[in-house]
């Protein structure tokens, strides 16, 4: 390979010689693969080349190579090439032949040689042949077969007037070739005698013959000297123009088909990356969905409680599965929500009024709260703030720590309270009911509760991780409450209220 490892294309007439010859490529036929070839940076030597790959080069032409006078292209991958059409070829020593043609190439070569006419011009491009009596004389009789219509161009000499013939076949192709031979027989022009030669052994650069144009052309020139044949030159053309625009035609079809191909496949993606996306968005929606479900699962979706009367109607239409938070006062019950919203009944402390009617016109709302019966409170915001009023014993532990804040519950007396931490851990300060401290003791500080409330009378309620609850110090009625819901409690809270005799509680379970 002169110009190293790649694909290799060439003109027709250099192909056709390869795929002529059977001895090399071992089939009983060849064929010539019409290609069209691209490139971003092509280089162009003029004889054999083994760098250019290397340079960054992805094509190479050479002008010549030491196995070949003639030009031939090396294309580094494969994938820059595209086949446009396969044409089937004869074997045959010296004379490729395309079949399939309205005039085998093969035969058109054979007949020429039988005749004694040497081929001085080829032109794939235009399906164009030419033989002359004396290859190395220009002004010698010629002829031009144009093998694919059939049209046949005689110029008997240089200064008589061309004879146009139309869809001549192979007999009569003898005939013309025979007669341009004969005609050369004695003539002065003639010095030396003309003899058989294979189709390829004559180039371009070696003869002296002009080049042949397209059959429009010539049959043009021929046209404006033979007057008597314009019927048949207007045939001739008339055939070119039909057969170029059903080309033209044909081509423009399949161009609309394939726009149309590519538009119904844009839209077959752009459909299914909008399906896509709406799985996507449908998937999220729903895992979200899910999460909010587990989430209200979780802190219960139902609730039973002993209240004072007046809180009932706003308990029962306030109350439902976005309910994130119950708190109860001295005189107050407040709810908060999913969507940052919130409802009380009762009277809130003065401060905790103010500070959610100044969030409720342009800050985030509340996410947690805890109510006391003695004007203690502590609340938490979306935005991640919080406000409290109690000992300085829990401000100084809310400042201390670093952990987030999960639940809070005060005590009976100003200085008592209990923290439970968003990790599992717990702090707590003053007088603490006497069973709490021993659950807590038993469990050895594990780090895992998720919820602690106090009453004003002693009631407690605590929750670990694992799902498990107790409690204790509860009156009887709030006992008959507790009693038949005691595996599905996710939360208790207590009133406030400090009076004797006003032991309230609300409940939420699975």
């Amino acid at each position: 390979m002169c110009l190293g490892p790649g694909t290799y294309v060439a003109r027709a007439d250099k192909a056709s010689k390869f795929g002529a010859n059977c001895s090399r490529h071992g089939g009983e036929s060849g064929a010539v693969v019409k290609v069209r070839i691209s490139f971003t940076r092509a280089k162009y030597v003029r004889y054999d080349d083994h760098s250019w790959i290397s340079e960054g080069y992805d094509a190479c032409r050479a002008e010549r190579t030491s196995r070949s006078d003639h030009p031939e292209w090396c294309l580094k991958s494969p994938s820059q090439v595209k086949v446009l059409d396969v044409r089937p070829i004869a074997c045959g020593a010296g004379l490729p032949a395309f079949e399939g043609e309205a005039m085998s190439l093969g035969a058109v070569r054979q007949i020429a040689a039988s005749a004694g006419l040497a081929e001085v011009y080829f032109n794939e491009a235009v399906s164009v042949v030419s033989f002359a009596t004396n290859a190395a004389l220009a002004e010698s009789p010629r002829v031009n077969v144009y093998f694919s219509t059939g049209t046949v161009v005689d110029h008997p000499m240089q200064d008589r007037t061309a004879l146009v013939r139309r869809k001549v076949d192979l007999h009569e192709l003898q005939n013309i070739c025979d007669e341009l031979a004969n005609r050369s027989h004695g003539s002065p022009c003639h010095c030396e005698p003309s003899r058989k030669r294979p189709a390829y052994e004559s180039s371009h650069s070696a003869n002296r013959h002009s080049a042949v144009g397209p059959e429009e052309e010539v049959v043009g020139a021929a046209l404006k000297k033979l007057h008597e044949h314009v019927a048949v030159a207007e045939e001739v053309l008339k055939d070119h123009r039909l057969r170029r625009e059903e080309r033209e035609r044909i081509e423009a079809a399949a161009r609309k088909q394939e726009q149309e191909r590519q538009a119904a496949r844009q839209r077959q993606i752009e459909q299914e990356e909008e399906a896509r996306l709406q799985q996507l968005a449908a998937a999220s929606a729903e895992s979200q969905r899910q999460a909010e479900l587990r989430e209200q699962q979780a802190r219960g979706t139902r609730q039973t409680y002993s209240i004072p009367k007046i809180w009932h109607e706003h308990t029962e239409r306030n109350f439902d599965a976005t309910t994130t938070c119950v708190a109860l006062g001295d005189s107050t019950i407040m709810m908060l929500h999913e969507n940052g919203g919130w409802s009380w009944h009762g009277t809130p402390t003065k401060l905790l009024d103010n500070k959610l009617q100044g969030r409720q016109r342009h800050l985030p709302g509340p996410t947690y709260v805890a109510l006391s019966g003695d004007n203690r409170y502590y609340i938490e915001f979306a935005d991640g703030k919080s406000e409290w009023v109690g000992p300085d014993s829990f401000s100084d532990k809310i400042h201390a720590e670093s952990r987030g804040v999960r639940t809070v519950a005060f005590g009976k007396d100003w200085d008592a309270w209990f923290i439970v931490f968003d990790d599992g851990g717990w702090n707590h300060e003053g007088n603490i009911p006497d069973g709490l401290v021993q659950r807590l003791a038993s469990r050895d500080r594990r780090g895992d509760l998720t919820c602690v409330s106090l009453g004003p009378s002693g009631e407690w309620y605590v929750s670990a991780r694992n799902g498990r609850a107790w409690w204790g110090g509860l009156a009887e009625a709030q006992t008959d409450v507790v009693r038949p819901l005691a595996d599905r409690i996710t939360s208790m809270v207590f009133d406030g209220n400090l009076c004797a005799g006003n032991r309230y509680i609300h409940i939420r379970y699975e």
